[in-house]
C-alpha cells in the first residue's frame, strides 16, 4: 500500500475515485489500499490474481529503469508476503533488487526466500566509543560509558538511551554527558521499548496525548486530525519534532 502511494502521488485523505483513476487497468492493486474491489471472487482467487498484478506491475517499472524495493521488519509478515517476494525475486524478468528487514527469527519462519541473508552484527566497543566522539565535542566520562553497555551495541538502543538520558537533564552545560548531572532517581531502561516508553512518559500530557492520537491516524498524519482526537488541544507539535517522535514532510 504505501509503495502504490508513493508511486501514484494519491493520500489516505483522497477519493477513492481517484485512487482508482490513478491505478488505471490494474484495479485489484487497490486492494493494497483497502478498496473493496475483489466483488465476488473468491478470496484465493482475489489474492492470486493480486499478486500476479503485481509481478506485471513492477515487471514494468523495472523495465523503464532499475527498480529497488525495500520492505522492512519481515519478521512480522504473513505467509502470502513472504510468498510474494519469493515470486518477485524468480520470476520478474528485469532489474529489480527486493531488500528486506527482519530480525532473526526471520530465518526461521521463511527460510526458502531467495536471496543473501546479511546479518547486521552489534557494534564492537570501538564503533561506540567513535559513535560518541562524533555526537560529544567533549570525552565522554567512564560512568556514563557504563549506562550505555546495557545497549550491547545495538544501535537503534543506543540513539533512544543516549536521547532518553538528555531528556532527562544527564548532559551538562557544555553540552556532554557527565556523571555530575544525572538526576537521583535517573532509571536505565534495559530494551528498547522499556526506553522509548520512557521518553514518552518525559512528554507534557497536552503532546504525550498528541503523540498517541497520530500513531492511531498511522504513519501520516495532519496536525488538524491529531487536535480534534485530543478535544481540541493546542499540542507543541515541535517539541515532538526536536525528540525525533515525528517528522515534518510536505
Amino acid at each position: 500500500g504505501d509503495m502504490l502511494k508513493e508511486h501514484f502521488g494519491v493520500l489516505d485523505s483522497d477519493r477513492p475515485e481517484r485512487l482508482l483513476g490513478r491505478i488505471g487497468e490494474r484495479r485489484i492493486l487497490a486492494l493494497a489500499l483497502g478498496l473493496d474491489v475483489a466483488g465476488d471472487l473468491h478470496p484465493m482467487v482475489a489474492r492470486d490474481r493480486l499478486h500476479d498484478a503485481w509481478l506485471g506491475f513492477v515487471g514494468e517499472l523495472a523495465a523503464e529503469r532499475p527498480l529497488v524495493l525495500l520492505v522492512e521488519d519481515l519478521h512480522w509478515a504473513e505467509d502470502p508476503l513472504l510468498e510474494l517476494l519469493g515470486r518477485l525475486a524468480r520470476e520478474v524478468r528485469a532489474p529489480v533488487l527486493v531488500v528486506g528487514t527482519g530480525r532473526p527469527e526471520l530465518l526461521d519462519c521463511a527460510p526458502a526466500l531467495p536471496g543473501e541473508w546479511i546479518r547486521l552484527e552489534a557494534l564492537a566497543p570501538g564503533d561506540v566509543e567513535d559513535w560518541l566522539g562524533k555526537l560529544f565535542p567533549g570525552e565522554v566520562v567512564p560512568d556514563v560509558r557504563g549506562l550505555l553497555e546495557g545497549a550491547e551495541g545495538n544501535p537503534l538502543f543506543l540513539e533512544e538511551l543516549v536521547a532518553a538520558l538528555i531528556e532527562q537533564g544527564t548532559v551538562g552545560p557544555d553540552g556532554r554527558l557527565d556523571r555530575e548531572h544525572l538526576p537521583d532517581d535517573v532509571v536505565v531502561p534495559e530494551s528498547v521499548q522499556a526506553v522509548l516508553a520512557a521518553r514518552i512518559d518525559q512528554l507534557p500530557p497536552t503532546e504525550k496525548a498528541a503523540l498517541q492520537a497520530a500513531s492511531v491516524i498511522g504513519r501520516a498524519f495532519w496536525p488538524t486530525a491529531v487536535r480534534e482526537l485530543v478535544d481540541g488541544d493546542d499540542p507543541d507539535l515541535r517539541l515532538l519534532e526536536q525528540r525525533d517522535f515525528v517528522r515534518r514532510q510536505s
